[in-house]
């Protein structure tokens, strides 16, 4: 008889889980002010592919893919968490210490990848497969195993 009762609660969890963890496409229209102007400024005349948002219980997240195989996710309070890219991503897009370091230490690569890791670091990949670790202000601390 106890399993009975503890049904319902089981179903009230499931049914939670369903409906933060699943991902809906929206339409450009649907985007967050804050999400379009970004697009804009970045990556103006690159057109959107499709638009997915994820719910969750801190709000919606949003994974934006491009025309050209870029992909940009954007957390909950509109600001970009990871851009990845098939080719070398816009240097507005990476903090200014960051691609300077790059240039400096690997002149012959460009950057593919860039992530916000945490609350204190950032994280870009190279044309040549290096991962390297930065802090929030772009110092850099280390190459990614």
């Amino acid at each position: 008889m106890k399993i009975f009762a503890f049904f319902p609660f089981l179903l009230l969890v499931f049914m939670t889980i369903t409906a933060f963890g699943s991902a809906k496409q929206t339409t450009v229209t649907d985007l967050p002010k804050a999400i379009t102007n970004y697009l804009d400024t970045h990556f103006s005349g690159i057109q959107i592919a499709y638009i997915e948002v994820d719910r969750n219980p801190s709000g919606k997240e949003y994974d934006v893919h491009l025309m050209d195989g870029t992909e940009l996710e954007f957390d909950s309070k509109h600001a970009i968490e990871d851009i990845s890219s098939k080719t070398a991503l816009p240097a507005s897009v990476i903090p200014k210490t960051i691609s300077e370091y790059v240039e400096k230490q690997y002149p012959q690569t460009f950057i593919l990848e860039w992530s916000k890791e945490g609350r204190n670091r950032q994280e870009v990949k190279l044309s040549n497969g290096l991962e390297l670790i930065f802090d929030l202000h772009g110092k850099f601390i280390r190459i990614d195993d």
